[in-house]
């Protein structure tokens, strides 16, 4: 027993002369079950199955004739317990190796159903998975060597592995992918970087080690909220102030460093759009999309206005050019290519402009000789080209109706623009009687009058409302109002110009995405509308019918509110860049029930 644990065992049937009768059945049966078994009561011939050490008595029998076996059950012992490998070595980290046991017989056969016995003599420097079975793990720990006894019956063997650990060489910096080099741009104050550190050895293999971090001066640079991942170490620095410093990413006796230095800068201007912002400084455009921080967008130097929604944002240079940004997905950027959100692409035509606005999936400017052109999404008629049948226009395309327009504004799905004479047009989606002619429901691919003969100083198309300013700074609003966004004390929805409460007067005003904000005389925004995100800046996420003022003693001298979102950014009289709802940025909910600074300035 066991190998093999069966015996094979025929009869033969003579007849009285010695010759074989092959048509007989033999009938076997075995003296004691529990010694051996048969593996067939009839046959010529059985397999006899060992159980357990004995005689076993065998007997065939035919037609009342009979003969017996007899077969000694034995039980081999093991002589030898072979291990495989029985030798090597374990590097660690990933350090561990299979080990096989087989013990063998006298003559060298296999004894597969033997119980074998494991145990690591050295467990400080490594360990078994198990202490039974015929194969073990052993995983290395620390330098130094691994005995391992494989034990049965009596018999053992031991395999011998030397474990190393690696010594560390040296740290490299990488980037969040995990491949290096890392960014070492300048970091803007107030906003924070992801980088990562892989100890390596000295044939620059990843070391799983544990990485400290420091600055040379950490009111500049602070690396904080470190997280490990495979043998990369990544942290958050921070710019805390203006100025230089330098990280130290330290493992073993090796260190690596990464110079940065920190920078300022100074908005002029800023907008809100769909969960993201932009803001101009110094010649450059910055950035920011799902409360990420500022980063400069790509070929965008020069631009001297701006204004973003949705998830596209456009501008214009000194000379009046336009250039766009981030999605194009209907033709918003004004542009037949690909397209990149870090990358400003001039719009086709090469038209100059004086004013430009972009809406939820379309934009507009308007020319100093006052001609209104407008691109992208077209399907509810806001590019106003009287066009039903292209419903994705990539290039500046002309308003129908060959009105003189002072500005335009782009809004959800439909598009307002003044007259030299302070009339207010509209054209696109009436769903909500945003176009403000006293419909409702009917898209309108041309320009319509506003009802109620008044004239305007300025005009800002929302998501499904739209409002004005007059002259005198009387703020009005019309379409939809379900939140309140018409800011007149109830939710009754109007598809003409009805005033906003409270006897305000304003010199800006921003319809946004079912909420409108308003700079009142003296510099106070006030905000009415919906507010579930903080669009209103009021410190609740309440909703208001009628205009309350933002929290804090700011003055603000311009103001705008993403189309798409509950986004409201502005500009103080002091120059500082302010957000709150969900254009604020470095906010853990990402939004703020009040106004927050734009990380970068002093």
């Amino acid at each position: 027993l066991p190998n093999p644990p069966f015996f094979n065992l025929n009869a033969f049937v003579l007849d009285s002369v010695g010759d074989t009768l092959t048509d007989r059945v033999v009938n076997w049966t075995v003296g004691d079950t529990t010694i051996a078994l048969l593996n067939s009561p009839t046959g010529p011939g059985v397999a006899i199955i060992g159980r357990k050490a004995g005689l076993a008595v065998v007997i065939a029998t035919v037609s009342g004739h009979a003969d017996t076996a007899r077969i000694l059950v034995i039980r081999p012992t093991i002589r030898t317990i072979a291990l495989s490998p029985d030798t090597g070595t374990l590097v660690v980290p990933n350090a561990s190796v299979g080990i096989t046991a087989t013990p063998k017989d006298s003559l060298n056969q296999p004894l597969n159903d033997r119980i074998v016995h494991w145990l690591s003599l050295d467990t400080a420097v490594a360990t078994v998975s198990d202490t039974t079975g015929l194969s073990v793990t052993l995983t290395g720990k620390i330098s130094g060597t691994a005995r391992v006894v494989a034990a049965s019956e009596g018999v053992t063997d031991t395999a011998t592995f030397h474990v190393v650990v690696p010594t560390v060489s040296r740290v490299v910096f990488v980037n969040p992918g995990g491949s290096p080099p890392p960014d070492t741009t300048p970091l803007l104050f107030h906003t924070s970087r992801q980088l990562g550190a892989v100890p390596q050895d000295s044939n620059g293999t990843p070391l799983s080690r544990v990485v400290t971090f420091s600055s040379s001066d950490s009111t500049v640079l602070l690396p904080q909220s470190q997280a490990f991942v495979s043998d990369i170490t990544f942290f958050i620095v921070t710019g805390n102030a203006v100025g230089s410093s330098t990280l130290s990413a330290t493992a073993g006796a090796a260190t690596a460093t990464w110079h940065s230095s920190v920078y300022s800068v100074a908005y002029s201007a800023v907008s809100a759009a769909n969960d993201e912002g932009c803001a101009l400084a110094g010649g450059a455009l910055y950035c920011w999309r799902n409360n990420g921080y500022p980063h400069a967008i790509a070929k965008a130097s020069g631009i001297v206005s701006i204004s973003s929604d949705g998830t596209h944002g456009c501008g214009l240079d000194g000379t009046g050019a336009a250039k766009c940004w981030g999605d194009n997905g209907a033709g918003q950027l004004g542009s037949f290519g690909a397209s990149s959100y870090d990358t400003a692409v001039a719009v086709l035509g090469g038209g100059l402009y004086s004013q430009i606005d972009a809406g939820l999936q379309h934009t507009c400017a308007a020319t100093a000789a006052g001609a209104a052109w407008c691109w992208g999404n077209n399907t509810q008629g806001q590019v106003g080209s009287d066009d039903s049948t292209n419903f994705e226009i990539n290039q500046p395309t002309a308003v129908a109706g060959g009105l003189v327009f002072s500005s335009v504004s782009a809004g959800g799905n439909h598009s307002c623009g003044l007259t030299n004479a302070g009339a207010a047009y509209c054209w696109g989606l009436n769903s909500n009687g945003q176009l403000g002619n006293g419909g409702v429901g009917a898209i309108v691919r041309h320009p319509v009058p506003v009802s109620g003969g008044l004239t305007f100083a300025s005009i800002s198309a929302g998501y499904t409302h739209s409002c004005a300013l007059t002259a005198a700074g009387v703020a009005y609003c019309w379409g939809d109002n379900s939140d309140g966004a018409l800011g007149t004390g109830d939710t009754s929805a109007h598809n003409t110009p009805i005033p906003v409460s409270g006897g305000l007067t304003f010199t800006a005003i921003a319809a946004g995405w079912s909420f409108t904000c308003g700079i009142a005389t003296g510099g106070t925004v006030y905000c009415w509308g919906r507010n579930s995100q903080g669009s209103l800046g009021n410190g609740t996420s309440n909703p208001s019918h009628s205009p309350t003022p933002i929290t804090g003693a700011l003055t603000f001298q311009t103001i705008t509110a993403g189309g798409g979102s509950q986004a409201s950014c502005g500009m103080t009289t002091g120059g500082v860049a302010y957000c709150w709802g969900t254009g604020a940025i470095g906010i853990p909910l990402g939004y703020s029930l009040t106004p927050v600074k734009v990380p970068g300035q002093p």
